[in-house]
């Protein structure tokens, strides 16, 4: 029971400061935002984008992203510049780390599927066991801040029903405090996972994308190794280790090999 108090505690905590940006406790004057500020990149981003000019929407986009500023609404938004610039690669790792972010919009995963059906790649997923299948699609209905909240909710719940279970002396109400504390308890341990798998998604660094509109995928961390395939522009990878300026990727159907890491771009850096 420490154990998971503990795992609660700090994966409780991980998920919630991760959303919670820091408040400004200071008042400042109401004026104009400047173009420098991150409200003025905003802005001019969405300025450039209704007239058209995508590449000057994408630099003010990168230059908020640079400012500490990240959000899947500012992560969609560069993707749909990017998709526009027919840069199909860019588009779909930004599209990435927006749904990664929040993996419930629709139109995010609309739009990952228009820049998805321009790869070349066509590469079909390796079948997996039907319950992690099951608890991988359970995973992406939230971002780890509804996971915590989840399980914050069912831990409050189960340990009511405990204590209606302990001081009832009505059947019935035993029963229902008995049964009640075993499914929420069951439901927070499910969000315990799907919140940590949530949290792997939106901040791990071996999930890639190829933005090179070709790249040989060799045998050895080498120019001389064995070419085994071709990936190109868009395609959605695993980094397993680096090495020197090669990295060994793993794709979604099980292949792997290596190729140089300038030819990719990690979803978070």
């Amino acid at each position: 029971m420490k154990n998971i108090i503990i795992s609660t505690f700090l994966f409780l905590c991980c998920a919630i400061s991760q959303a919670q940006p820091a408040a400004d406790s200071t008042t400042q004057p109401a004026q104009a935002p400047s173009i420098s500020s991150i409200e003025g990149l905003l802005t001019a981003a969405e300025q450039n984008f209704r007239d058209g000019q995508f590449p000057m929407a994408v630099a003010n986009y990168l230059s908020v992203i640079e400012k500490g500023e990240h959000s899947s609404e500012i992560y969609y938004n560069l993707g749909c510049a990017y998709f526009q610039q027919n840069q199909i690669g860019k588009a779909v790792l930004n599209f990435a780390r927006a749904k990664a972010l929040n993996p419930k919009d629709q139109d995010i995963q609309y739009n990952m599927e228009l820049a998805l059906a321009k790869t070349k790649d066509k590469i079909e997923p390796a079948d997996k066991f039907i319950i992690t299948r099951w608890l991988d699609n359970l995973a992406d209905t939230q971002n780890s801040t509804g996971w915590a909240i989840t399980a914050l909710v069912m831990l409050a719940l189960a340990a009511a029903a405990v204590v209606l279970w302990l001081v009832t002396e009505k059947l019935s109400l035993r029963k229902i405090g008995f049964f009640t504390g075993i499914t929420a308890f069951i439901i927070f341990l499910l969000a315990l996972v799907s919140g940590n798998s949530a949290i792997n998604r939106e901040n791990s660094d071996a999930q890639a994308v190829i933005i090179n509109n070709a790249v040989s995928v060799k045998s050895s961390p080498s120019t001389g190794g064995k070419d085994i395939f071709i990936l190109h522009e868009g395609t959605q990878l695993e980094i397993l280790q680096s090495l020197d300026d090669w990295s060994e990727i793993k794709l979604q159907d099980g292949n792997r090999g290596w190729m140089q890491t300038t030819a990719l771009e990690k979803l978070w850096k």
